[in-house]
C-alpha cells in the first residue's frame, strides 16, 4: 500500500499535466492572432480572361486580336477580419520560405470588417483595369478624361475634414492632372512622407539617431551636426511641416556622413564633413575649402 500512494500522486500529475497541454492546444487552435500571412496568389494572363470576362476591355476604339500571355502575379493573404488565423497557421507560414507574416494592422484598417475588405478589394482590381486601359490609351496618344477621386481620408492627417469622400482632383498646384501625371505623382513630396513616418511611428526618429551615431566620435564635424540636427526637431513633430525639406535634408546629409566616415575612403569623408558639414563651400559646383586631398580623391576615380 505504501507504494501505491507515490504512483497514484504521480498519474494524478501527469494527468492534470495532460489535460492541461490539451487544453492549452485547444485554445490555440482556435484563438486568432493579429497577424496575417501573405502567400502567393494565382498568375493571372491579363490577355484572357477571368470568371468567363475579359481581363482587359477597351470600348470606343479600335482592338485588335492578341495570342499568348502578358501574366499579372498577385500576392494572397490568409486572415484579416472575419477569418481565424491562429498560432499554428502563423507557424507554418513563418516557416515557409515562399510566406511572409505580417502584423494585421499593416494590410487592414482596424475595425475593418470582412465586408468592407471584399469591397475594398473588388475596387482595387476595377481600378488596376481602368488603370490599365488608361496605359495603353496614353501610349498610343488616344486622348480621354482622367479623373482622381478621393476615397477617404485619414484622421490626424492635413487632407482630413478639407477633402471629402467623392471630391474629384482636376489640379495640384495649377498643374492639370493628366494620363502621365495623376495627383499621386503632382503631390509628391518625399519629405512629408518621412514626416507622416515620424509621426506615426516615433521610435523610428530614435532609430535614425542611432544609425547616424555610429559614426560618432570618429569625426567632430558630424558630432556636431548631428547634435544641431537633433535640436531642430522638436517632440511635437505636427509643428514642422513648414520645415519638413529642410529637416529631411538634413537628416540625408547626416546619414551620408556617417556611412562616409565609417566606411568610405578618409579623403573623400574628409571632403564631404568639410563642404556640408562645415558650410566650407562656394555657391559654384565644386568649390571646396583648401586641405581637401584632391590627389587621392582623383585617383580614386581614375580608370586603371
Amino acid at each position: 500500500m505504501r507504494n501505491l500512494r507515490p504512483r497514484s500522486r504521480h498519474l494524478a500529475t501527469l494527468l492534470v499535466a495532460a489535460a492541461g497541454v490539451v487544453v492549452a492546444l485547444v485554445i490555440a487552435s482556435v484563438a486568432s492572432v493579429p497577424y496575417v500571412a501573405l502567400t502567393p496568389g494565382p498568375t493571372l494572363n491579363t490577355l484572357g480572361k477571368s470568371g468567363g470576362s475579359p481581363m482587359i476591355e477597351i470600348s470606343g476604339h479600335r482592338t485588335y486580336p492578341t495570342s499568348g500571355h502578358l501574366n499579372m502575379v498577385t500576392v494572397s493573404f490568409i486572415g484579416g477580419p472575419g477569418t481565424r488565423f491562429n498560432i499554428f497557421a502563423a507557424l507554418r507560414a513563418w516557416l515557409s520560405p515562399h510566406d511572409a507574416v505580417v502584423p494585421e494592422g499593416e494590410i487592414f484598417t482596424p475595425g475593418q470588417s470582412e465586408q468592407q475588405v471584399t469591397k475594398q478589394d473588388t475596387e482595387e482590381m476595377t481600378n488596376s483595369q481602368q488603370t490599365a486601359v488608361a496605359a495603353a490609351l496614353c501610349q498610343l496618344n488616344i486622348k480621354f478624361k482622367t479623373v482622381d477621386t478621393i476615397a477617404g481620408t485619414e484622421a490626424g492627417m492635413p487632407a482630413h475634414g478639407v477633402l471629402r469622400s467623392g471630391d474629384i482632383i482636376s489640379a495640384v498646384d495649377g498643374r492639370p492632372v493628366t494620363c502621365t501625371a495623376d495627383a499621386g505623382t503632382l503631390k509628391a513630396r518625399p519629405d512629408l512622407d518621412v514626416l507622416r513616418a515620424m509621426v506615426k511611428s516615433p521610435a523610428c526618429v530614435d532609430a535614425f539617431f542611432a544609425e547616424v551615431l555610429e559614426g560618432a566620435g570618429a569625426e567632430p564635424r558630424l558630432d556636431s551636426y548631428v547634435a544641431s540636427l537633433r535640436d531642430e526637431i522638436p517632440g511635437d513633430l505636427e509643428t514642422v511641416q513648414s520645415r519638413a525639406r529642410r529637416i529631411v535634408e538634413r537628416m540625408a546629409v547626416a546619414l551620408q556622413a556617417s556611412l562616409l566616415v565609417r566606411y568610405g575612403d578618409e579623403a573623400v569623408a574628409d571632403a564631404y564633413c568639410a563642404s556640408r558639414l562645415s558650410g566650407d563651400r562656394g555657391q559654384a559646383f565644386g568649390t571646396l575649402p583648401t586641405g581637401v586631398d584632391f590627389t587621392r580623391i582623383i585617383e580614386r576615380h581614375r580608370a586603371s
